[in-house]
C-alpha cells in the first residue's frame, strides 16, 4: 500500500427494518372510539323526536340527554346505557337501538366500539 493511504474498515450492510408486528385486535374486547383507527358510521336510523307523552318542554328551554352504546362488529346497536339524563328522554333509547353502522376497525378488522352519543331538545 502506498505512504499516506487511509485503510477504512470494511462496510457493513445495514440491518433490515424490522417489520412492525401487531398483534389482531381482540374479538371479546370493547374497544373506546378513541382506540381504534376507523370509528363506526352510522348508515341509518333517525334521531327520535321529543315524545309527545312527555311534559311540554317551554320555548327555548332544553333537556339532554348522553347514552353511549357498543356496535357490533356487525355494525349493529347493543349494551346502550344511559349515561346522563334520562325520564322521558330514554324514550330515544329505542330509536338508538334501531340504528345501524358500519363498523369501526383497527387494521381492517372489525372490532366492537363503544359509542358516546348526546342529543338536546329544544322547546318551540
Amino acid at each position: 500500500m502506498p505512504p499516506g493511504t487511509a485503510v477504512l474498515p470494511p462496510v457493513e450492510a445495514p440491518a433490515p427494518a424490522s417489520l412492525s408486528v401487531r398483534s389482531p385486535p381482540d374479538p371479546s374486547r370493547v374497544y373506546e372510539e378513541d382506540e381504534v383507527e376507523v370509528k363506526p358510521r352510522r348508515l341509518t336510523g333517525m334521531t327520535a323526536a321529543y315524545p309527545e307523552w312527555g311534559p311540554k318542554l317551554p320555548r327555548g328551554r332544553s333537556v339532554s340527554i348522553t347514552a353511549s352504546y357498543v356496535v357490533t362488529e356487525e355494525g349493529l346497536v347493543t349494551d346502550i346505557r344511559v349515561e346522563r339524563g334520562g325520564g322521558v328522554l330514554e324514550a330515544v333509547l329505542l330509536e338508538i337501538s334501531r340504528w345501524k353502522f358500519e363498523p369501526g376497525t383497527i387494521g381492517g378488522v372489525p372490532v366492537k366500539v363503544r359509542v358516546r352519543w348526546k342529543h338536546t331538545f329544544i322547546g318551540g
